[in-house]
């Protein structure tokens, strides 16, 4: 058994070295020698940071609860009441002017006398004679109808005949002729009731414009067509028109140089206007 020795000179058992030696034989325990290099301290420190993130600015509002409102208190009441009172002044008022106003005195109208009319002298004062202008014009119209702007049927040609079809002066129609006459048109007796009625044939070989000339054409026309009915007794209670068939221009080229005029009436109407029996139905 050996002992290592502590600070009270008292060891306790333990195994190995003795604790114990005799005098003079200790022997003095080598000491490391301290190092000769240390290593240096280190010059350069990390900078401290310098941003720092800034505190949040907004704060969670801690929700309260607030108790409701006790309800305003109601002062129709006395609203009422002011309203009425109000009310009743207003029509005590207009009954109090009202009173006044009957019982105050009408004011008097005057009355104005209109004085006499002064009687003017009468003036005479004398006439005078304005001499009548006559302006000239290049248009004229055209003579009544007769020679040499009519013709009968007996004097048409063929292809002037072929043209027209049947038709010849005081045939009666019921309803408006058709564009084209070729081929015979039926008619009935001039004794019933009817619109259309042939007046006559107009000769277009001389003293008319240009056919080509369309509108100088038509009018001059026109102007033969009424001419030949101011011949023709209509009655003045017959609301006539003068309706026209003349040549197309193939027609025209193939020598038709007569035209066909219509009396013709919105309203129907019986007779006949060659022999003056025409009257409304």
């Amino acid at each position: 058994m050996s002992y290592n020795q502590e600070g009270n000179g008292l060891g306790t058992p333990t195994s190995g070295t003795p604790a114990f030696q005799a005098p003079g034989t200790y022997q003095r325990q080598p000491q490391p020698a301290p190092p000769q290099w240390q290593p240096a301290p280190p010059q350069w420190q990390p900078a401290p940071p310098q941003w720092q993130p800034a505190p949040p600015q907004w704060q969670p509002v801690t929700p309260y609860y607030v108790s409701p409102a006790a309800p305003p208190r109601s002062n129709s009441k006395p609203l009422v009441i002011t309203i009425v009172l109000i009310c009743v002044f207003m029509v005590t008022g207009i009954g109090f002017t009202t009173f006044r106003l009957a019982a105050a005195p009408k004011p008097t109208v005057p009355v104005f006398t209109m004085p006499t009319p002064v009687t003017m002298p009468t003036i005479v004062i004398p006439s005078l004679e304005v001499p009548s202008i006559q302006i000239e014009t290049g248009w004229q119209p055209d003579p009544p109808a007769g020679t040499p702007y009519m013709r009968e049927r007996e004097t048409l040609t063929d292809a002037e005949s072929a043209y027209y079809g049947n038709l010849k002066q005081g045939d009666c129609l019921l309803n408006r002729p058709p564009e084209s006459l070729k081929g015979g048109v039926p008619t009935l007796a001039c004794t019933l009731p009817h619109t259309y009625q042939v007046a006559g044939f107009v000769d277009l070989s001389e003293g008319m414009p240009d056919y080509s000339d369309g509108i100088n054409f038509e009018m001059a026309l026109s102007r033969r067509c009424n001419s030949l009915k101011a011949t023709l007794s209509v009655p003045p209670a017959l609301k006539n028109v003068i309706s026209i068939n003349y040549p197309d221009q193939a027609g025209w080229n193939d020598g038709i140089a007569v035209a066909l005029c219509w009396v013709a009436s919105s309203d129907p109407w019986v007779g006949s206007v060659i022999d003056g029996t025409a009257a409304p139905s």
